[in-house]
C-alpha cells in the first residue's frame, strides 16, 4: 500500500499561468503607433555617458607640499617654537595658494592652506595674550616688592 504525496499547503498558480507568460491578446501598443518623430537619442550621438566634469575619470589632484608644510608648522607651533612656527606658516600659506591656483586643478590643498592660516592666527593671538599676562604679572610683582 502506498501513501499519496503530501499536499502543498501554499499552492502556486496553475502551470502555464505564472510570471513570464505573454500577456493575453488585446494588450500592448495600439495599432498604427510606432516611435514618435523627435523622440529618442539624436542620430550620431550614441548613448549618454554620465557627467564628465574636470578631472573625470582621472586620478585625484595631488596635495601641494607647501600647504601640508604650512599646516604642520601651524599645528606644531603650539608645542614646538610657539609664535615662530605660526609666522612661518603664515608666510608659506600664500605661496601655497598661488601654486594651487596656478596649477589649474592639478594640485589641491586649499582647505589645508585655510586651516593653516586660521590655526596660525589663533596661535599668534594666544602668544600675544600670554605675553601680556606675563607682563602684567611681572609688573604686579615689581609693585608688590617696591611697596613700603
Amino acid at each position: 500500500m502506498t501513501t499519496p504525496p503530501p499536499q502543498d499547503p501554499f499552492p502556486g498558480p496553475e502551470p502555464g499561468t505564472g510570471y513570464g507568460q505573454a500577456p493575453p491578446p488585446g494588450y500592448g501598443a495600439p495599432a498604427g503607433y510606432g516611435q514618435l518623430a523627435g523622440y529618442g537619442a539624436p542620430a550620431g550621438y550614441g548613448q549618454p555617458t554620465g557627467w564628465g566634469g574636470p578631472g573625470a575619470g582621472g586620478p585625484p589632484p595631488e596635495t601641494e607640499g607647501k600647504a601640508i608644510a604650512a599646516l604642520v608648522l601651524a599645528i606644531s607651533s603650539f608645542v614646538i617654537l610657539p609664535f615662530v612656527g605660526a609666522v612661518i606658516a603664515l608666510f608659506l600659506a600664500p605661496a601655497a595658494r598661488r601654486d594651487i591656483v596656478a596649477s589649474e586643478g592639478r594640485l589641491g590643498g586649499e582647505g589645508l592652506v585655510t586651516a593653516a592660516k586660521v590655526i596660525a592666527w589663533i596661535n599668534i593671538g594666544m602668544c600675544v595674550l600670554a605675553a601680556l599676562l606675563a607682563l602684567l604679572g611681572v609688573l604686579a610683582l615689581w609693585r608688590a616688592s617696591s611697596a613700603p
